[in-house]
């Protein structure tokens, strides 16, 4: 969920505003879809900023930001933020971006 979002579907699930970030830029040109088989359809915004996440933090790090959600087409108020573990990248437009996991993947310890 991010507050590009309208505020009347979104619900009260905690949301990510870019507002409130001095490091979020926007990536011109680069969108990103989503379709499910149920038919749901997600549909947003490439950006970069610091994404922290326990003990690692990234900067300039590529990720999904949600312009619209379930309760625009029916559902829940549910959103995506763009972490997702595809190795073959995330479905950006022009060109695909690193997911989050193969991203982040070598500086996991197990």
């Amino acid at each position: 969920m991010s507050t590009l979002i309208p505020a009347s579907v979104r619900g009260a699930a905690p949301v990510y505003d870019p507002s409130k970030s001095s490091t979020f830029k926007q990536i011109e040109g680069m969108t990103w879809a989503q379709n499910y088989g149920s038919g749901v359809g997600f549909t947003g915004i490439v950006a970069t900023d610091v994404i922290k996440v326990g003990s690692l933090t990234f900067a300039n790090f590529a990720f999904e930001v949600c312009t619209t959600s379930k309760t625009q087409v029916g559902g829940a108020p549910y959103g995506t933020f763009g972490l997702n573990i595809d190795p073959e990248g995330s479905n950006t437009r022009p060109t695909k971006i690193k997911s989050w996991f193969p991203a982040v993947m070598n500086y996991l310890h197990g």
